[in-house]
């Protein structure tokens, strides 16, 4: 109706920014300059840090969020999701200062987890303290939710020697989103520690010859980085990758092929 009505009034000549905001503000009865200001007008965007603070003794949870970013702050309103085990609720936050709070009780002797902005509305950056097990917690409960997986991805980069983080790597490689077994194979190729490389190179070879093209070719990029394998083993059909319709794959597999053997790999490349 805003867009109907902004076009309509400004039909045939020119139109600035404040035109626009006027027609929305016409339609809602509201007043839109705070999002103008904050998002049009003004560059930079918003840096959230999110702390957790357990106490078992009250029985509760409280969220502190700050705006870390520098100059003004904005107002922004998000929704989070509240998970208590298989339970996931979605609330309201208004954040509009500096700093903003929220206390959540616990269920049943079940700590709330918290997954903020739930519907990835915020063009900004989050940071937060979470463990390593709240991280897989919020995996798990993310399904349909890649970002989140992905930023559970990220933490879980940081430490792969912790059981929760591998949990996460495991449930990301056997994911049903292509674009998360990616991720977290680009998260395994940067991996030089062999013990890290040994535990899920049978992962990885597996994900060579099964799945798109995009996770073949990730997968083998993997093994190139990696250099474990040595010789073709009957997983690793090389004439075969190499002369896939994928030209990732193609690719991928020909620099695996190089790392084995170079007189093999400028044959089969010429």
């Amino acid at each position: 109706q805003s867009m109907k009505k902004y076009l309509t009034d400004n039909a045939l000549h020119s139109a600035e920014a404040t035109n626009w905001r006027l027609a929305v503000e016409a339609v809602t009865g509201q007043d839109w300059n705070w999002f103008f200001d904050q998002w049009y007008y003004r560059g930079g965007h918003p840096k959230l840090d999110i702390q957790y603070t357990y106490d078992d003794a009250a029985q509760k949870m409280t969220v502190a969020i700050a705006q870390i970013q520098p100059g003004a702050t904005y107002k922004l309103p998000l929704k989070s999701a509240i998970v208590y085990g298989n339970e996931k609720q979605v609330v309201d936050w208004a954040i509009a200062g500096k700093n903003t709070s929220y206390t959540y009780p616990y269920k049943n002797g079940v700590k709330p987890l918290v997954i903020p902005d739930i519907e990835h509305w915020l063009p900004g950056e989050i940071t937060e303290n979470k463990t390593p097990a709240d991280w897989l917690l919020a995996y798990k409960n993310s399904s349909d939710d890649v970002i989140t997986k992905f930023r559970a991805l990220i933490a879980a980069g940081n430490n792969l020697d912790d059981v929760s983080y591998q949990g996460i790597i495991n449930l990301a490689l056997q994911d049903k989103h292509e674009e998360v077994k990616v991720r977290a194979l680009q998260l395994l190729q940067k991996q030089s520690v062999r013990k890290r490389q040994d535990k899920w190179q049978r992962d990885v070879v597996y994900l060579s010859t099964n799945g798109s093209r995009k996770v073949r070719a990730a997968a083998i990029n993997v093994l190139v980085a990696w250099k474990t394998i040595t010789k073709p083993t009957p997983e690793i059909e090389l004439y075969k990758w190499v002369n896939d319709s994928s030209y990732m794959v193609a690719g991928a597999a020909l620099r695996l092929t190089n790392n084995i053997n170079k007189d093999t790999a400028y044959a089969y490349a010429k």
